[in-house]
């Protein structure tokens, strides 16, 4: 075979590239030129919002292994009378693998901190609730209080109480029956929620999901109606009645339900002790509930029952409600008690106990020990006050009472802080976006 010459190539190609478009054109002869790829367009960037967010509440997830996201009601003016409703638009923040964050559709990425709205602002909630990787709200257009509730993330096991199927990165009517049924409370835990029906002006009956038989929500058994409820999602509900007793069933193995230690109570059981209560709060074994006024104890207490365990050693525990070790802060009184636990004082003082593991305590100290536990509340390290607070596990967060800004400590691997950073914060830090 002849061999090619070493400058043939580079010469055709130089021809090509260089002398071919100076020659002129052939009559009737069509001059053709490579077309080379078009470059990649850049990727999207993320918008940010027109204005500086106002939250009212704000939310944490359950479920940390899996990864943490948080989410947050704005407030927003939905009338144009130029005064804000208490409802708004939901944004969220952090892990996003099975699009807990609503943003219909985008990558499966984490968010470090709230840019894009849930179902793209078209509606406006009240409240909304985050279990292990999937949240609910309650819509509500009006501002009065109560309406359908929307969820959206993971649904491989029915949490997200529709008849749909599947992972939904926009939001999702629960399928109640009857279909126009409106909620004024909810709460969503580890593998569905429950919520309460009605208008608000009254106890209403609950409704849990998925169920053994159905992903759909069904009534509680019972027929007790409720104004306040707190729910794990497949371990124990509580729940408070319209006189302030409490009422909690499901997995009783470590007494968090009543005076026994079984398996399970599938129906409703009067907490003994003759207590009133205005709020009730779950982490791991323990129930608490805030005391309100009437029955045996003053209002603003916080009694305990179940059980804590560490390294698998039972170090506590009661199956009578119990009051609460609260060390050097016994003189303060309690307005609020949330999940995980923490609690606000009279003076809007927050105060926190429970797993400290990546500083979700809130006091400068972290401990990288899986489950390390604060029996007493302390005083979260920030120079104002809270006006709300939520945490769930290993991530805390709270509007601040004196500048109206939402600020979140603790576990930020997935950007569920959402200052714009993934690291860990032992003190509150200011969301982005505000």
């Amino acid at each position: 075979m002849r061999p090619i010459a070493r400058f043939t190539l580079p010469l055709l190609f130089l021809l090509l590239v260089t002398g071919c478009a100076d020659q002129p054109t052939a009559p009737g002869v069509e001059l053709v030129t490579l077309d080379k790829k078009p470059p990649k367009p850049p990727p999207e960037p993320e918008p940010e919002p027109g204005e500086a967010l106002e939250f009212i509440s704000i939310e944490t997830s359950l479920n940390p292994l899996a990864g943490a996201f948080s989410c947050g009601v704005t407030d927003t003016d939905i009338d144009g009378d130029g005064i804000t409703d208490g409802v708004g638009p939901v944004y969220c923040w952090g892990v996003n693998s099975h699009m807990s964050l609503g943003l219909g559709g985008r990558k499966s990425r984490p968010k470090t901190e709230p840019t894009n709205p849930v179902a793209g602002g078209d509606l406006h909630f009240s409240e909304v609730h985050l279990g292990n990787q999937f949240a609910c709200a309650i819509e509500d257009p009006d501002g009065n209080g109560s309406g359908p509730i929307y969820c959206w993330g993971w649904n491989e096991y029915g949490q997200l109480g529709s008849v749909v199927t599947g992972d939904q990165s926009d939001p999702v009517r629960i399928t109640s029956d009857p279909t126009d049924l409106k909620f004024f409370a909810l709460d969503v835990g580890f593998w569905g929620g429950c919520a309460l029906a009605g208008d608000g002006s009254g106890p209403g009956p609950m409704y849990c999901w998925p169920n053994s038989l159905t992903t759909l929500p069904e009534p509680v058994a019972g027929g007790v109606e409720f104004k306040a409820l707190v729910h794990t999602g497949g371990a124990a509900t509580c729940g408070i009645d319209a006189v302030d007793a409490a009422w909690c069933w499901g997995i009783n193995s470590d007494g968090e339900v009543d005076l026994t230690v079984t398996e399970w109570d599938s129906e409703p059981q009067k907490v003994s002790g003759g207590h009133h209560f205005q709020a009730l709060a779950k982490a791991g074994d323990m129930t608490c509930g805030l005391t309100a006024d009437g029955g045996p104890d003053s209002a603003g207490e916080i009694l305990c029952w179940g059980s804590r365990w560490s390294g698998g050693e039972l170090l506590w525990q009661s199956l009578v409600p119990t009051p609460l070790n609260l060390g050097d802060i016994a003189d303060d009184t309690f307005t609020a008690l949330v999940n995980g636990f923490c609690a606000l004082g009279s003076s809007g003082q927050a105060y926190c106990w429970g797993n400290n593991t990546f500083g979700a305590i809130g006091d400068g100290t972290a401990s990288l020990s899986w489950n390390y536990w604060v029996d007493l509340p302390t005083p979260v390290e920030f120079p104002g006050t809270f006006s709300q607070i939520s945490d769930k596990q290993q991530h805390t967060c709270g509007i601040a009472k004196d500048d109206g800004f939402a600020y979140c400590w603790g576990h930020n691997d997935t950007g569920q802080l959402g200052n714009g950073t993934t690291r860990d914060s032992p003190i509150p830090v200011k969301v982005a976006g505000q």
